[in-house]
């Protein structure tokens, strides 16, 4: 069994998360800096495999010739994880977002270093790199349109039990997909950024 207590306050972490400011340099700068006061690495991340799953609320911010804009999308992913050593992981995602006049399908990999700041609490930060592809609806697959995305990544683990955990966070993506899209009268779109706020549960074994 877990502790309320624990659980409790990682709530309250988890909500700061899903609240996390664009801006990810400040914050970096400070899990750098908390890196150094805290145990070297978290015993219950052993150098196995973990499954995921996740629910993901994304952003995407749009630039066209006459402006640009923002809009938000909704959708889930899958991933595998790999520790090593206590103290890093290792990551693949697949993750599909539904938007409103497009969807966005995108295959990552990304490395967090584990910085553990409670009993079965562990923050973490890391870089992604990977490809993203974006269709517009009433279009085909022909259509679509692909591009690297990277970034980085901040969030909080709270270990359930031997086989469960629980994490939130945040992503910070940057990428460049241009699309044509004939039946708007704005026809290239580009597609500048994907942050999202996630939740996941992943399974150990």
């Amino acid at each position: 069994m877990y502790d309320k207590h624990n659980l409790s306050n990682f709530s309250a972490q988890a909500a700061v998360i899903l609240y996390m400011p664009i801006n990810l340099k400040t914050l970096l700068k400070l899990f750098l800096l908390f890196s150094f006061s805290f145990p070297l690495h978290a015993g219950y991340f052993q150098d196995n495999y973990l499954f995921g799953v996740t629910y993901i609320q994304q952003y995407a911010d749009l630039k066209a010739e006459r402006g640009s804009a923002s809009e938000t999308g909704n959708g889930f992913g899958v991933y595998l994880d790999s520790y090593v050593k206590h103290q890093y992981r290792v990551k693949s995602t697949l993750g599909y977002i539904h938007y409103n006049t497009f969807d966005v399908t995108e295959i990552v990999f990304s490395v967090d270093y584990l910085l553990p700041i409670k009993t079965s609490v562990s923050a973490f930060a890391g870089a992604a790199l990977g490809v993203a592809s974006q269709k517009y609806q009433d279009t085909t697959l022909g259509d679509a349109a692909s591009d690297k995305i990277y970034g980085i990544q901040l969030g909080v683990i709270k270990y359930i039990d031997n086989s469960h955990l629980l994490e939130v966070g945040f992503r910070q993506r940057n990428t460049n997909i241009q699309t044509i899209v004939d039946s708007i009268p704005v026809s290239e779109i580009t597609l500048k950024s994907l942050n999202e706020a996630y939740i996941s549960v992943l399974f150990m074994f």
